[in-house]
């Protein structure tokens, strides 16, 4: 009977942990989070890491609706959900689709983000909620094609659907190879849903 009391206890505390946490979309190892239930309107993409666009070995283009990232050729082919490129000019860069200087030129849709330095402070990334999501809050609406990827900061962008969302730029580092395209950039990005 204990042994049967002890097995109930542990079912009754696994079903109460797993109704308080924020829903996992997908599969468990996704780096993706929809913030809260219900009242709250933003998913979480953690490990976004990007590199410059003439390498092969790193994605370079960002689809914030899934938070998945692509390389060149995978991004012409589905250019209609690619939001923005990580791209070298004479400094690191996010462009937008529809601004990006070459290698969009090809492109049969080019979308239009649109970004600026967010009114948010760094340090309240964690605290980032519905209430963030305006450009009451941030001073604006966002209207540069290009901002460059000072570390660390908080970027704030309109994508082409017309959500709202905010870029942290977690790190910066060069990898084997000389030049300025040979640099990878981490972030992480919360979006409206």
């Amino acid at each position: 009977m204990l042994k049967k009391s002890f097995y109930l206890l542990i079912g009754v505390i696994m079903l109460l942990s797993v109704a308080s946490c924020d829903k996992i979309l997908d599969d468990p190892d996704d780096n993706t989070s929809a913030n809260g239930v219900g009242e709250h309107t933003y998913l979480s993409y953690t490990n976004i890491s990007l590199g410059t666009e003439a390498t092969s070995s790193y994605a370079s283009f960002v689809n914030t609706t899934d938070g998945q990232t692509v390389n060149e050729v995978a991004a012409s082919s589905d250019a209609a959900d690619i939001d923005f490129g990580f791209y070298y000019q004479n400094k690191h860069y996010l462009w937008a689709v529809d601004a990006h200087p070459s290698l969009t030129e090809t492109w049969a849709t080019k979308t239009s983000t649109k970004f600026s330095n967010a009114s948010t402070p760094l340090a309240e990334w964690d605290e980032i909620d519905d209430s963030y999501f305006s450009t009451d809050t941030q001073g604006g609406e966002p209207s540069a094609s290009s901002i460059d990827c000072t570390i660390p900061q908080i970027i704030f962008f309109k994508n082409a659907q017309g959500k709202y969302g905010f870029i942290k730029i977690v790190k910066s580092a060069q990898y084997t190879g000389t030049g300025g395209f040979n640099y990878t950039t981490e972030m992480e990005i919360k979006i409206q849903i």
